[in-house]
């Protein structure tokens, strides 16, 4: 047996997987936010997914499956796959952290609106709760990838439909949760 031949492609594997790491793991230095993570990767690449499963309709609202291309389904699988990293290395950090230091969040100074100190606390008071939002979002992410492997038209719309009760739900608890109080 020769070390030299086996070693070559676990070498060029890792040289790959380097290649491909996002930039927050090519630093361990420099920890991911939940502001960076969402503002970055999820939001983007969840409206990606609404926008193609949106737009492939039908007039009662199912996502058609001959309407969505086999670009359409890359996009989708590649959307799903992006979001639900960020929210996985999110998540493997021993605390999430709201937003890096100085940096405003959305509505931040509109009165009544929480800042990134308020979000952190919120988060702080109960992580678990914040962990479990995430995990569902993760496994919401992991079957639209497989959905689009098969090119499952309902499933995708099913989840594609879900994912805005999800992100409400966590906004409410995390970003809201004194409009959560009111209703």
């Amino acid at each position: 047996m020769n070390l030299k031949n086996n070693c070559r492609p676990v070498l060029a594997g890792l040289l790959l997987a380097s290649l491909w790491a996002p930039a927050w793991a090519a630093d361990p230095g420099k920890s991911l936010t939940l502001f960076e993570a969402m503002k970055g990767t999820v939001a983007p690449q969840t409206q990606v997914i609404w926008d193609i499963t949106n737009a492939a309709q039908d007039d009662i609202g199912n996502v058609k499956a001959g309407a969505l291309k086999p670009a359409d389904w890359a996009k989708i699988a590649r959307a799903a796959r992006d979001s639900n990293r960020a929210v996985r290395n999110l998540l493997a950090q021993p605390r999430v952290i709201a937003a890096p230091p100085g940096k405003k969040i959305q509505d931040e100074g509109t009165a009544g609106a929480f800042g990134a100190r308020e979000v952190q606390q919120t988060i702080d008071a109960n992580p678990a709760a914040f962990a479990a939002f995430a995990n569902q979002l993760v496994g919401a992410m992991n079957g639209i990838v497989a959905a689009s492997k098969t090119q499952d038209a309902a499933k995708v719309g099913s989840l594609a439909g879900q994912l805005d009760g999800l992100c409400e739900a966590c906004h409410k608890a995390f970003w809201y949760p004194q409009q959560a109080a009111r209703k």
